[in-house]
């Protein structure tokens, strides 16, 4: 298969269009590799905030805050992962070409 490039000749839906940018996966691995790590570090809080409450400090905030991180990270990484799949599809309709002449005499 063709590595699309932009500037290059397609047909999208039996249309002329024409590439306007391409994203490389990597941009969607290196997103992974975020959300993984921040949901590993916001874990190891609530972990530890957890340990804490069984020991008898009272920790329902601290834990109930992190859980809404983790969900506001979801979220912010579902929203992420959806741009990024957009502009992979960012591609354009060739502009139609008129034919059409017009001529004054002076």
């Amino acid at each position: 298969m063709k590595t699309l490039e932009p500037g290059d000749a397609i047909r999208l839906n039996d249309q002329p269009a024409e590439v306007i940018k391409t994203y490389a996966v990597g941009d969607l691995e290196d997103l992974e590799a975020y959300a993984t790590s921040e949901r590993e570090r916001i874990e190891t809080f609530m972990t530890e905030y957890e340990r804490k409450a069984e020991a008898g400090t009272d920790m329902d905030i601290a834990i109930r805050g992190q859980r809404e991180r983790l969900s506001k990270l979801e979220d912010r990484i579902e929203q992420r992962r959806e741009e990024l799949q957009r502009k992979a599809q960012g591609i354009s309709l060739a502009p139609e070409v008129e034919n059409l002449c017009l001529s004054l005499s002076i």
